[in-house]
């Protein structure tokens, strides 16, 4: 329930359960093989190679392509916008590529900060004026 809200942008699930597909599948294909293959050393080692390199293979690309693709997308997309981008669309992270960016950003935490320092500034004299009333009455 809390993690309704998160990003699927980096969601690797689907890919893992293709993995798990596809070592399967080389189990179910592979297995019945090496039954087979078992009286030939050459043939034996040739479809345990070949099966070892299948469950590789499927694990490192299907991780793989995926974290391309994205960082494919975002590279063209950063080239094409001057301000703000967002990996495909998806709320979430923001790549901020513009020079004047940091600029404006400083600016508004500046405005911020002064805000705040004269919110606190009348605080702490709204507190002075309730200690000295205090003091007086003691």
């Amino acid at each position: 329930y809390q993690a309704r809200t998160i990003t699927v942008q980096f969601s690797e699930s689907q890919y893992i359960a293709i993995i798990n597909a596809s070592i399967l599948q080389a189990g179910i294909i592979g297995g019945p093989l090496l039954v087979i293959a078992r009286d030939n050393p050459a043939a034996f080692v040739l479809v345990t190679v070949g099966e070892i390199f299948v469950i590789c293979m499927s694990i490192l690309l299907l991780i793989f392509i995926p974290k391309m693709k994205y960082l494919k997308k975002w590279k063209k997309t950063k080239r094409s916008s001057p301000r703000s981008i967002s990996l495909s669309g998806i709320e979430g992270i923001k790549v901020l590529n513009h020079p004047k960016g940091d600029e404006l950003e400083l600016k508004l935490l500046r405005s911020e900060v002064g805000r705040l320092k004269r919110v606190l500034s009348e605080k702490n004299a709204s507190m002075d004026e309730i200690t000295g009333v205090r003091e007086s009455l003691i």
